[in-house]
């Protein structure tokens, strides 16, 4: 209750988050508990990998982040870590969210265009506060996607890929009941907002150089 109480005084963001969601409130460290970093990349990982669909997943990424997120968010109110701190474990929950959101969509693109691939050949590129490890409370993320071909795919190549960076953002920003992780910008790729939301690993490159 003390912790409910300094969120309260300090938070109208999070105070709001538990009076929305009172189940948060046990989750919640203890005034007088010390502060340990957690592996987030397997925490998430483990919850989602066996839910049967893409809804569940979904579900259960939003409920486990809203408690990693308000967990770091309480410590940082404590005062049991610095700003730079609470910052670079915010940046870690957002790069362990990518993971799952990738692995949350080759699972669904494998499904949809009825393919079974090793891994799905998307590399995500973290620009601004996440490229720069210090991502804030209500940071966007701006990401560059960039895509590598996969032979004997059924489908035009940029359809795929096209389909597949619509599940990815959809599994960071996408509302459902149990809220959204993250706002995602990728208007900082090659061709800005006007071009495809993804780009091919060459003519990336071919970018890079002139």
């Amino acid at each position: 209750l003390k912790t409910v109480e300094k969120i309260s005084e300090i938070s109208t963001h999070f105070s709001e988050c538990l009076a929305a969601n009172p189940v948060l409130i046990e989750y919640l460290p203890n005034i007088s508990d010390d502060f340990q970093e957690k592996d987030f990349r397997r925490i998430l990982f483990e919850a989602i990998q066996n839910e049967p669909d893409y809804a569940r997943r979904l579900a259960t990424l939003r409920k486990l982040w809203s408690r990693l997120l308000l967990e770091i968010a309480a410590f940082d109110i404590l005062g049991k870590i610095s700003i730079s701190d609470a910052k670079k474990q915010q940046t870690k929950l957002a790069e362990a969210s990518i993971e799952c959101a990738i692995f949350i969509t080759k699972s669904e693109i494998e499904k949809r265009f009825s393919v079974k691939i090793e891994s799905l050949p998307l590399a995500v590129l973290g620009l601004g506060k996440l490229g720069g490890g210090s991502l804030d409370y209500e940071s966007d993320l701006d990401l560059v996607l960039v895509y590598e071909e996969i032979p004997n795919i059924n489908t035009e190549i940029g359809t795929f890929f096209a389909k597949a960076v619509e599940i990815f953002i959809n599994a960071l920003s996408g509302f459902t009941r149990d809220g959204n992780l993250y706002r995602v910008d990728l208007r900082l790729r090659p061709d800005g907002k006007n071009g495809k939301t993804s780009i091919e690993k060459n003519a990336f490159f071919d970018y890079l150089k002139n």
